[in-house]
């Protein structure tokens, strides 16, 4: 998104906020599953996650960036957050200063089978074993 409108991210970065976690796709995008009809018919047990089901049920791969973003503001177990400043140049680069009293809190580590764990039991559907990476 940042390289699609570097502007608005410029805005966003410098915006005077107390804290925001970021999430880079670089990190996230290997939180994936390659077992998506597995996860398809178990999401069905959630009513939630029918449409989600329904989406990855003819992927190869399904990511869960959007998941892990969300998952991390009720409970961030296993996951490594550096606090600081993100600035974003014209041309949509990112550039990360290391400030204790920054804003930002960038993901840099994940455990993505604690992370799987987590997102199933707390929907409430039977873990399902499978690839991850």
């Amino acid at each position: 998104n940042i390289l699609n409108d570097p502007e608005a991210a410029k805005i966003v970065f410098s915006a005077p906020v107390r804290e925001a976690f970021i999430f880079g796709v670089e990190l996230t995008c290997r939180v994936f599953r390659t077992d998506t009809a597995r996860v398809a018919d178990s999401a069905q047990a959630c009513p939630c996650l029918v449409p989600f089901s329904r989406a990855i049920r003819t992927s190869r791969e399904a990511w869960y960036h959007d998941a892990v973003a969300l998952a991390a503001l009720f409970d961030d177990a296993g996951m490594t957050f550096a606090r600081g400043r993100i600035s974003v140049t014209d041309a949509g680069d990112t550039r990360f200063a290391p400030d204790e009293n920054g804003a930002h809190r960038l993901m840099t580590a994940m455990d993505n089978d604690l992370f799987f764990r987590h997102f199933f039991s707390t929907l409430g559907i039977a873990p399902v074993a499978g690839q991850t990476r």
